[in-house]
């Protein structure tokens, strides 16, 4: 299993509830809007090209690998997400 950011920016006046559900189904957390954290078993490639199935063709994507020991620090992020972070990085 490989821990990613998942950054996105909604560029039409689409919804994007389906990519949140989708995100909240595989096991995912929202940390801030518009970026969420996923643990799965993809590439960033293969991710990017999932969330992609979800969004139009304008809209921003970033994927980003985490490791364990990865350096991170939050301020006010919810503590469900604070906690799947730390149980994982």
């Amino acid at each position: 299993m490989a821990i990613y950011l998942i950054g996105y920016e909604g560029r039409t006046e689409r919804p994007y509830d389906q990519l949140q559900e989708a995100i909240d189904r595989e096991g995912g957390v929202k940390l801030i809007d518009g970026l969420w954290a996923l643990d799965v078993e993809k590439d960033a490639t293969e991710l990017r090209d999932w969330v992609h199935t979800f969004m139009d063709d304008v809209d921003a994507i970033f994927i980003a690998q985490m490791r364990a020991g990865s350096h991170w620090a939050s301020r006010h992020l919810k503590s469900s997400a604070n906690d799947w972070l730390k149980s994982r990085l």
